[in-house]
């Protein structure tokens, strides 16, 4: 029986796997040993067809991430952690309480699958007019598949 684990990465980050290689460099579409197998979603959880986690295929021994985005998205302190209800986020807690309301009570409007994409926008549009820089980079990064480890967090090593 194959693991399941938690994967998470960089919001709406494309997700690669290797039964091949046990490491890699440079952009990994271009890495014939890896197959992308997904993207994560608004909050940057992997879970691989819907599911609560993902399938290691078998024989899995990487896993890759590449995300192309404005540089200030790779700097949220939300990525790589266990994703919060709305009513949590940190970003809208900082808003002031009607605000806040206000947006919460959009965020109901859609449906589960949609709200983390819409909370993320939203979030980018914060950041935007508060002037982050709006510079586009692309990162990637390669994460060796542990034995017994039920959680990886792809995210860009200092």
């Amino acid at each position: 029986r194959q693991p399941v684990v938690a994967v998470y990465t960089y919001p709406l980050a494309k997700v690669f796997v290797s039964t091949t290689a046990a490491d890699g460099s440079g952009d990994p579409h271009a890495n014939s040993s890896f197959t992308y197998v997904g993207m994560a979603d608004g909050y940057g959880v992997f879970t691989g067809g819907g599911k609560t986690g993902y399938v290691l295929p078998v024989g899995a021994k990487c896993l890759a991430f590449s995300k192309e985005g404005k540089e200030w998205e790779f700097d949220d302190a939300s990525v790589g952690k266990d994703p919060v209800p709305p009513e949590q986020d940190p970003v809208l807690l900082a808003l002031p309480e009607a605000r806040r309301a206000q947006l919460l009570s959009q965020l109901q409007q859609f449906p589960p699958e949609l709200r983390s994409k819409m909370l993320w926008e939203f979030k980018g549009r914060l950041r935007s007019s508060s002037g982050a820089n709006e510079r586009y980079v692309t990162y990637f990064g390669y994460f060796p598949v542990v034995d017994g480890q039920t959680s990886y967090k792809l995210v860009r090593k200092p």
